[in-house]
This record gives C-alpha cells, structure tokens and sequence, in this order.
C-alpha cells in the first residue's frame, strides 16, 4: 500500500523557490517611476514633463532596533546607486522613467523624488510634495508615533490636499491604528485623503522572519499616484502682451486705435481694468499651487542629463508661485495704474477761424499732456514729456472743420496707446517681464503687440498737425464757395497716394491729344469756363464740340481731385 500521506502533497522544492522569489522580489529595489509614471501620465495628459515628490517619514531615528520595516522600505525606494537613479544624495532620491506617448511623438520623461524627513529642513521637505508616506512600526509608543505625524501634517501648506499613504508592520487591526494616530482629525486642506496598506501579506501568522509585501507597496504607491493633485498647466506670458490682449478683448473695444469715439478716461479706466484682469489671472494661478510644485530638487540634476533639458523646457521656473517672485509682479501692475482726468477738457470744443487761435488750442493741449505725463501720473520728468507731448499732439490729433470754423480734435485711444507703453515700462526688468497664468483659465489668444507699432500707429496720413494748421490757415479761400463742404470731419481717412496718381494717370490718359482742336479755329469763339459749357458765337463745330467735351472731363477730374484733397483745406 502506497504512502499517500503528507510529502505527496508537500513539494519541498516548490515551496523553497517560490520562498526564494518572495525574498528576491521583497529585497529588490523599486524605481518609483515604474510604478506611477503609466497612472500620472493619464491624469496630466497635456504634460511634457512630469515631476512627482514623495515624503517618506520612516521613523528610523525613533526605532529602537535594527532590521525593521524602516530600514526595508528605504532600501527599496532610497538606494544610493542604481542605472535609473539620476540623482541620489543623503534623504534624497530621483527617478526617472521616459514614457511612450499617445501621440507616439516624444517620450514624456517622469521624475520620481523621493525625499525623507530626517534630513533636511521641514519646509525644504514639504515643498512641492505631491503625497505622503508614513511607515508605522510596533517598536515606536502610539503616542510619540501620533505627535511625529500631526506635527509633518501641520506643515504642509493649507489647501495642499495630498494623499497620505500609511504602511504597517504591525498586526493591528485598522480601526486602532487609525484612532491612535488620530487619522479621523487630520485638517482636510493639508491631507485629502488617507489608505492603510499593511507590509505582511499573512496578518494572522505573527512571526517576525517574515517578508514585506513588495506587491502591497507597489499597490499603494499607485494609489498615491491615482490621489495626488494634477500638475499645473501653466503657460508663460510677457506681461505687457497679457495687458494689451485684454484691452482688446473687452466688449466693444476690439482696437482702442481703431475706435475713435473713446475719451480720455474711458481709455484710462479700460487699462486699469485691463491691469485687474491680469492681475486676477497671475493670482488665480499662484493660487492653484499652494504645494510650491514643482519641487526645488529638480534643480540638482545634472546640466548634461537630458532630463534637466526637459525640466528647462516644459516645467515652470523654480518658486514661481511663491511670494518672493510673485508679490513683485503683482506690485508693479498695480502701480502701472493710471489717474483718471480730472480737468475740466471743454475748451476743445471751441472752434476758431484764427490761426493764433488754433496754434493756442494746439500749445494748451501739449501743457495738458506735459502736465499728465509729470506730475499726474509721475510717469517721466518734464523735459521728456514736452518732447513726447510734441509728438502726440502732432501724429494722435487732427484739424476738424465745423462749419466756418477749425478746432484741434485729439484721438485719445492712439495717445492713450502710447501712454500706455510709457506705463508698462517697468515692466520691462527681467524679474517682473513675465509671468505664469493658467492655460484653462485663459480663453483669450496672447496679441504680440509690438512697441514699435503701439508708438507709431499708421492710422493717420503721415501728415502732422502743423502741416494741417499750414494747409487750411494760409491757403487762400476760393471766390465762389461752389465746391459742397462737409458739416464736419469726423476723420482723415488713410489716402494711398500711390492709387491717386494711378487715377490721375489713367484720366490723363482718357484726354486724346488727337481730338483737341486746332489754336486757328477757336479763337473766334468764346467760352464759358465757369458753367462747363461752351456756346459759339458763330456756327458750331466738330472742333468746338470736341474742346467741349475736354473742358467737361476737366472739370469732372477737378472735382475729383477737391473731394479727395479737401480734407486738408
């Protein structure tokens, strides 16, 4: 009779080498980045980088003992070598992974730090975290256990909401662990949520030669990763283009170049708004970040790993959302502010046939202007702002006629435009020039606006204000008012001088020297230049029909050569 008793069924070689593969699989090390880049990559799909920071608190200075889950869980994930570190320094580790993009176009490259407590000082620790780690260990009184966690929580930044991971190597049940750390008091805007995951996989078999879970580790690093707050998706904007889009993107004013029914303070009251809304924007997204993403350590790479060019090229500038880069930002907008006009500006209504009179209206403007620019808004010093006074009256303001009479009639949207890049001046530093806003937020394309084209705007003819006052004050009037003026010029309109001499040329052409009549056979006749018409004393013609004819194209080009020049007489 065959023994078919217990070593038929107990394979001896089974059990050591699955025994071999749990210990292999316990003691190898962990690249973070493994684990979590598949899962951080769907929740940042946008992202070309990605940078990951854990806080692991182990406890180990507070063991009592060699050999624990603290010494396992840092030979895991903290190892001083290894081909997918790329960085690696006392409490300090970053991995790297490249991972496959959906597009298949350019790998995203994720970085993993790793970063314990005990070195280093508790706000270097915390900042840019993006989850937490902490490992409870039965050598360690609940109490002293419970005081190190609130007191790493408490440091974390209000309105950070990470995810804690707690690992055990206890055979605690989980509602004593999580009442004696005080789990169910933790502050909501520092820690979200929270997972136990305990290290043996056997809890019921207490014997301490066991291995820990390198599986259950795993599993709750994914969950970490599943749990942590989104990265940023910022964009990086010239402050001065952020301001100068969102003047053109209020209801109504898509070009305050353009819209010449603007005055003086609604130009003003529109760039201060424009001012608050940038503003608003650079806050919202120094808001969205209280956890200082992305962390300081990704500055220690090394400048000739390639990952270092990627963090150069996709990630924000370290600190950017912290107080020290943004609190000058948002002080130097909210000082580009302008005052509003408080003078009374009805003498530019009045019209005036003298020349004096205009000349006075044109030098009281410029005071106006040079009395702005230096002691209302501070903006420059006065011999500056009489040679920019100068300019705006001569390119931003016109001669408008109104009836018998001409009045000096500034386009305050071109000289507010100016006025504009004047103000926006100091931003032009390098510690103000530029900000990060939020992609999500910011529904409005950025304008390029040149300066060059904000300060000379072709809106205008290239005519000056003199040369106007010149063309309508000392040419001499007509005897017979025949040609119809207009009530009032709203505008000069842009002449392409280029199209007139086309005209001219093509009308020139239309008068045949062929049909002209010959000098003998019209001096006996007399004509009647002012009606257009020719009447024969004698017999009429083919001669004098066809001179006929000359004089009424002459007339017909004249009066399109008035109706195209009046506006400068």
């Amino acid at each position: 009779m065959q023994n078919t008793g217990y070593f038929d069924k107990f394979d001896i070689d089974i059990t050591m080498r699955e025994r071999y593969e749990k210990q292999e699989s316990s003691r190898s090390r962990l690249n973070v980045s493994n684990i979590v880049g598949d899962t951080l990559g769907r929740r940042n799909p946008d992202a070309q980088c990605l940078c990951w920071k854990i806080i692991l608190c182990t406890q180990m200075s507070s063991a009592h003992e060699t050999g624990t889950a603290s010494l396992w869980l840092t030979s895991k994930l903290m190892p001083s070598s290894d081909d997918d570190v790329i960085s690696s320094s006392p409490g300090l580790v970053i991995w790297r992974k490249w991972v496959p993009s959906q597009s298949d176009i350019d790998p995203t490259c994720c970085l993993s730090v790793i970063r314990d407590t005990a070195v280093g000082s508790r706000d270097e620790v915390v900042s840019g975290a993006s989850g937490i780690l902490f490992l409870v260990s039965e050598s360690i009184s609940w109490n002293h256990q419970r005081v190190h966690l609130h007191n790493l929580l408490m440091s974390i930044p209000s309105g950070a909401c990470l995810p804690l991971l707690i690992l055990c190597d206890s055979y605690d049940s989980s509602s004593v662990i999580i009442n004696e750390l005080g789990l169910q008091d933790i502050d909501k805007l520092r820690v979200s949520s929270f997972l136990l995951v305990f290290l043996r996989e056997n809890q019921q078999r207490k014997h301490m030669d066991g291995f820990f879970s390198d599986t259950r580790l795993r599993e709750g690093l994914q969950w970490l990763a599943g749990e942590s707050p989104s990265q940023p998706n910022l964009q990086c904007v010239k402050i001065r283009e952020l301001v100068h889009t969102h003047i053109s993107s209020f209801s109504g004013v898509q070009d305050i170049i353009s819209n010449s029914k603007l005055g003086p303070n609604d130009c003003i009251s529109l760039f201060n708004k424009a001012l608050d809304c940038s503003i608003q924007e650079i806050v919202a997204a120094v808001n969205s970040n209280p956890g200082g993403w992305p962390c300081p350590e990704i500055g220690l790479l090394d400048k000739s790993f390639d990952e270092d060019r990627v963090v150069k090229s996709y990630l924000p500038t370290l600190g950017w959302s912290s107080n020290v880069k943004a609190q000058p930002i948002i002080h130097a907008l909210q000082n580009c502010k302008l005052p509003t006009f408080t003078d009374d500006l009805s003498w530019l209504a009045r019209g005036s046939k003298a020349r004096q009179e205009i000349e006075n209206q044109k030098t009281q403007l410029e005071s106006f202007l040079i009395q702005y620019l230096t002691h209302t808004s501070n903006m420059m010093g006065v011999s500056l702002a009489a040679k920019e006074a100068y300019v705006i009256t001569q390119r931003c303001a016109r001669l408008e006629l109104c009836g018998t009479s001409y009045r000096v009639v500034p386009h305050w949207g071109m000289i507010f435009r100016r006025i504009f890049n004047w103000r926006l001046i100091c931003l032009s530093s390098r510690d103000v020039s530029t900000a990060y806003i939020s992609e999500c937020d910011h529904h409005i394309p950025l304008q390029n606006v040149g300066t060059e084209a904000c300060l000379y705007p072709s809106y205008y003819p290239d005519i000056s204000l003199d040369e106007m006052i010149s063309l309508s004050c000392d040419l001499p009037r007509l005897a017979n008012d025949e040609r119809p003026r207009p009530e009032a010029l709203h505008r000069l309109p842009q002449i392409n001088f280029d199209d007139e001499t086309t005209n001219l040329r093509d009308a020139e052409r239309n008068l045949r020297l062929d049909e002209l009549p010959s000098m003998t056979t019209t001096t006996t006749r007399t004509y009647d230049i002012n009606n257009g018409k020719s009447e024969a004393l004698g017999k009429p013609n083919k001669e004098a029909d066809a001179l006929s004819k000359l004089l009424e194209q002459c007339n017909l080009l004249q009066d399109g050569i008035d109706k195209k020049l009046f506006v400068y007489f």
